[in-house]
């Protein structure tokens, strides 16, 4: 079962569950403040006190954090859910928005339904020029999506609190 309200990880760290064993994570990483989005996964099965960050996920600074707060979404989603209803989902071209250093909000429609995908591009370490890039994030549901906005001003309230005066 989810919790209803944030859980603290490290000392630090402040957990916003957004559903399906997705959180909105704030912290620090190496001394920075960090906001992450990721899915959780139970290492043992039994134990559901236990959860441990997976793969799926980006991870943002404040500026990447900053640049999603200010992309026009809103738009974009409405586009995305009027494109999801009719039979036809290939009427809907994705709407990607850049938030700096390869990473991007997209919103887009998988399997018949909306998302909003936080995606991060890269070139793993050691592989040639060229080689194309990596692509590695999540997808949140509409739902998903809508927690993240609505816990907009905590995050940004914790925020404050690591970086007083650079914030």
């Amino acid at each position: 079962p989810e919790p209803a309200a944030p859980q603290k990880a490290k000392p630090q760290d402040v957990r916003f569950p957004l559903g399906d064993d997705v959180f909105l994570t704030v912290g620090l990483f190496r001394n920075k403040p960090r906001v992450s989005v990721r899915k959780f996964y139970r290492p043992d099965p039994g134990d559901v006190n236990t959860m441990l960050p997976g793969k799926q996920g980006l991870s943002m600074t404040t500026q990447h954090w900053e640049a999603l707060k200010a992309q026009p979404l809103m738009g974009a989603i409405i586009d995305c859910t009027y494109a999801a209803m009719p039979i036809d989902t290939m009427t809907f071209d994705p709407k990607s928005f850049e938030l700096g250093d390869q990473r991007y909000v997209t919103v887009q429609i998988l399997r018949g339904q909306p998302v909003v995908s936080l995606e991060h591009l890269y070139k793993p370490h050691g592989s040639p020029n060229t080689e194309p890039l990596k692509k590695k994030g999540i997808d949140l549901t509409l739902e998903q999506w809508q927690c993240v906005k609505n816990k907009m001003y905590e995050v940004d309230q914790i925020l404050t609190t690591m970086l007083p005066a650079k914030y």
